[in-house]
């Protein structure tokens, strides 16, 4: 079994007005991520305790 670890730091972010209210990475092409969310198995790892949120990348990752 092979495994794949995508870590997106900065890839959640508010909806842009000049994005048509979307966020970036809804607007951004990424071919080879939507192939992999369509047919791959995914999951997530919660990294930080709760006690913790919002979390920022100094903690999270």
């Amino acid at each position: 079994m092979k495994f794949f670890v995508l870590l997106g730091d900065g890839m959640a972010d508010d909806p842009v007005k000049e994005l048509g209210n979307q966020t970036p990475l809804q607007k951004a092409n990424k071919p080879v991520m939507d192939h992999m969310a369509k047919y791959a198995e995914l999951g997530l790892v919660k990294t930080v305790p709760d006690h913790l949120n919002p979390p920022g990348s100094d903690i999270a990752n």
